[in-house]
């Protein structure tokens, strides 16, 4: 049976959840040249920037697969430059499994 969908219903079902920031992570696998392995710290694969092999970010796109990776907190040195900061993978899945 057809009904009519009303306006506020309409606007409703179109609004987001919410903006959040992810984190994209680029692993380079190969230990003498670049094999980049591309994820994203979320529930669904998403598409974006590639790296060159000298590791500039180009325009073209490229799928980060999905994946449980957590990370701590950025640290600062004393110049204000990033140091260094730990990823983990909590849950091994079939998916990670084969580059570990």
């Amino acid at each position: 049976m057809p009904y009519s969908v009303t306006a506020t219903f309409s606007e409703e079902q179109a609004k987001l959840f919410g903006t959040y920031p992810l984190d994209m992570f680029v692993v380079n696998a190969s230990p003498t040249g670049t094999e980049y392995l591309y994820f994203v710290n979320s529930n669904q694969n998403v598409y974006g920037y590639k790296l060159n092999a000298s590791g500039d970010v180009t325009a073209s796109e490229e799928l980060y697969y999905k994946a449980k990776i957590e990370r701590e907190d950025f640290g600062s040195n004393i110049s204000g430059e990033i140091d260094t900061f730990t990823i983990s993978v909590p849950n091994v899945d079939r998916q990670l499994e084969s580059y570990i």
